[in-house]
C-alpha cells in the first residue's frame, strides 16, 4: 500500500524541492499528463565492500569497478492539483532500502515540516461503515455498565481530574473481564482507527481505553492548575512527521473539548467545543489539550486511542503540562523546559526508533485523556 508523507496537501502557495525532500535526495524521473503525477527515484546506491552503507553512484564505484552498487528501490510520487486545495500530494510508493543509513539527527534539526492537521475533528457517515450508530451506542454503554457491577475497580482517577474524572488504566492487563472490554472498546472504535489508518498508513499500532466524567466535573485544564497538556513525551515530535503518534477520542455521550489553536496563542484563546455522540476528534502531540467540564447531570462516557508506528512511542503513564508566561496579563504558552531530553536512537537493522523519553514544563500522573 503506498505510503503518504505527513499525510498532508502542500498548498499552492509553497514551492517544494522534490529532489531534497524528507531527508532524501532524489533524481527527477518522469511525469505522467494521464496521471497527473509525477515520479522521482531515490539517488542512494550501495558502496561496494560494505552493505550497510549506502552513498552516491559514484562513491559505489569508487574500488575502480566499473559496475555500480545496488540502487536503493525507494520512489516519490508527487500527485499534482490534488484534492480541494489543488496542491501537491507526495508519497512514497516503493520503500526505501537507504533509511536506515540516515544521520540519526531529528527530524526538526534537519527542518522536516510538519504539514498535519493539528486537530481534526470527523464525523462519519453512520449509515456505511464500521462506526457507532444510536444503537450500538447504547449496546456499549450497557457493556460499560455491566463491567462496572462486576468490578468495583474498574475506574479509576484520572490526572486533572481529582475524583470525578475517571479512565480505565489497565484494560490490557490480562484480567479476563477487562480483556473482554478492550475487545468491545476495539470493536467499537474500529472504523475510526480504519479512517486514522487510512491518513497516516505508517501508524499500524493502537491502544485503546475509556473515560468518563462524573456530573458536575470540572474541566481538566482547572484540575491541572490552569495548564492544558500534550500526550507524549515531546521525543515524539523529532521523529519525522510520518511517524509521530496521534490520538482520537469518540463519543459515547457528548463532552467538551478544550484546545490552543496553535503554539502562539495567548491563554485568552483557548477554544471549546462539543463533541457529540459518534464523532471523533483526532490530534497530534502538538495539539495543547484538557478534557471540558461536565456541566450536566449525566455521566460523560467517551473512547479513545492512541495510534503509533511503533509500540515504544505509547504514552508511559504520563502527560505534559505546559506553564504559561505568567510575567504577562494575557499569556503565550512557555517553551519547552531547557533540559528536555529528546534524543532518538535508531535500532539496528530497522527502521524503528526508540525514543528516550523527555520532560517539558511540569508532568501529571497517569495518562490523560479529554
Amino acid at each position: 500500500m503506498p505510503r503518504a508523507l505527513d499525510s498532508a496537501t502542500m498548498m499552492n502557495t509553497e514551492v517544494v524541492d522534490y529532489t531534497h525532500f524528507d531527508g532524501h535526495t532524489y533524481r527527477f524521473s518522469s511525469t505522467s499528463k494521464k496521471e497527473n503525477e509525477s515520479k522521482y527515484l531515490c539517488n542512494k546506491y550501495r558502496l561496494a565492500g560494505d552493505t550497510a552503507l549506502w552513498g552516491t553512484r559514484r562513491q559505489s564505484m569508487s574500488t575502480g569497478g566499473t559496475t555500480p552498487g545496488e540502487k536503493c528501490p525507494g520512489s516519490l510520487i508527487v500527485k499534482h492539483e490534488f484534492g480541494m486545495s489543488g496542491g501537491d500530494h507526495p508519497y512514497i510508493k516503493v520503500e526505501h532500502k537507504c533509511v536506515d543509513n540516515r544521520e540519526v539527527t531529528s527530524a526538526v534539526a534537519r527542518g522536516v515540516k510538519d504539514y498535519r492537521p493539528q486537530l481534526e475533528r470527523i464525523s462519519p457517515n453512520i449509515e456505511h461503515g464500521n462506526f457507532l450508530s444510536r444503537k450500538v451506542i447504547e449496546e456499549v454503554l450497557r457493556e460499560f455498565k455491566n463491567a462496572e457491577k462486576n468490578d468495583k475497580n474498574l475506574w479509576q482517577n484520572i490526572t486533572g481530574g481529582n475524583t470525578v474524572r475517571k479512565w480505565i488504566p489497565d484494560m490490557y492487563d490480562n484480567n479476563v473481564k477487562r480483556v473482554a472490554l478492550k475487545v468491545i472498546v476495539e470493536t467499537a472504535l474500529k472504523g475510526y482507527i480504519t479512517i486514522v489508518q487510512g491518513r497516516y498508513p505508517t501508524l499500524k499500532y493502537f491502544k485503546v481505553g475509556a473515560l468518563k466524567s462524573l456530573p458536575g466535573a470540572k474541566s481538566q485544564y482547572v484540575g491541572h492548575g490552569g495548564r492544558l497538556h500534550s500526550d507524549y513525551p515531546q521525543s515524539v515530535e523529532e521523529l519525522e512527521p510520518r511517524f509521530r503518534p496521534v490520538s482520537i477520542i469518540v463519543g459515547l455521550n457528548s463532552f467538551n473539548f478544550m484546545w490552543l489553536n496553535d503554539r502562539t496563542s495567548r491563554e485568552s484563546e483557548i477554544r471549546k467545543m462539543t463533541v457529540y455522540p459518534g464523532e471523533m476528534i483526532m490530534f497530534t502531540n502538538h495539539c495543547l489539550h484538557a478534557g471540558g467540564e461536565n456541566s450536566t447531570n449525566e455521566e460523560q462516557t467517551r473512547l479513545f486511542a492512541y495510534l503509533a508506528s511503533d509500540e515504544s512511542h505509547f504514552p508511559s503513564g504520563e502527560v505534559t503540562t505546559w506553564d504559561w508566561q505568567r510575567e504577562d496579563d494575557n499569556p503565550l504558552i512557555s517553551k519547552p523546559s531547557s533540559n528536555a531530553n529528546t534524543a532518538i536512537v535508531r535500532r539496528p537493522g530497522t527502521n524503528q526508533i526508540r525514543l528516550i523519553s523527555g520532560r517539558v514544563a511540569s508532568v501529571g500522573g497517569v495518562p490523560d485523556r479529554g
